[in-house]
C-alpha cells in the first residue's frame, strides 16, 4: 500500500482519542442526515488523512493508485458497468463546495468518476 502525502490547510484531522467521538457524534451524524436528504444512503467516509483537495492536484501529489486504493477498492463489476459505493469527504473549504443546499444552508459538491 502506498503512503500518500497530501497537503491541505482545509481538511480537519484530529489526532487524539476524541477523534472518533467527534466524528461519530457530531460531524458524521450531521453529514449522514444531510446526505440522506440528498438521496445518498450507502456510502463510506474517507479518512481525513487520505482526503485530497484541488491543492493536491495542483501540486501533482495525486497518483492514479490513490483512486484504486482509496476510492475504488470496493468496485463491483457488472455486465457493462462498474459500481463504486460513494465516498464522502468532510471539509471546511468552501472553495471546493460551491453548491448551496437552501434547506440546510450547507455547502457541498459532488465529484463523479464517469
Amino acid at each position: 500500500m502506498h503512503n500518500f502525502n497530501f497537503k491541505s490547510n482545509y481538511i480537519l484531522d484530529i489526532n487524539s482519542n476524541i477523534k472518533n467521538d467527534i466524528s461519530s457524534k457530531y460531524i458524521h451524524e450531521v453529514a449522514d442526515i444531510f446526505l440522506s436528504k440528498l438521496g445518498v444512503s450507502d456510502f463510506s467516509y474517507i479518512d481525513p488523512k487520505d482526503q485530497i483537495t484541488y491543492l493536491d492536484f495542483k501540486n501533482g501529489n495525486v497518483k492514479f493508485d490513490y483512486f484504486y486504493e482509496k476510492i475504488m477498492f470496493d468496485a463491483l463489476k457488472g455486465d457493462n458497468s462498474v459500481k463504486v459505493k460513494p465516498k464522502v469527504c468532510v471539509t471546511f473549504d468552501k472553495r471546493v463546495c460551491d453548491k448551496l443546499n437552501v434547506d440546510s444552508g450547507r455547502y457541498y459538491n459532488i465529484v463523479s468518476l464517469k
